[in-house]
């Protein structure tokens, strides 16, 4: 009889637990937020696939 070895469980490293700020009280206000950190990369091929104009890798 061939013994069949099993094969052990993985160890898994724990995680650090992430402390969320979360204030019950605050509001998102969008004047707040800088106009900079919703720019939109145009020349991107994920942009440019969403208005449908992507190209296929066909050349």
């Amino acid at each position: 009889m061939q013994q069949q070895a099993e094969p052990r469980p993985q160890k898994r490293k724990k995680k650090e637990e992430k402390k969320l700020e979360f204030e019950a009280g605050k509001v998102f206000n969008p004047g707040e937020v800088k106009e900079e950190d919703f720019e939109i990369d145009l020349e991107s091929s994920r942009w440019k696939a969403q208005k449908g104009e992507g190209g296929d890798r066909r050349t």
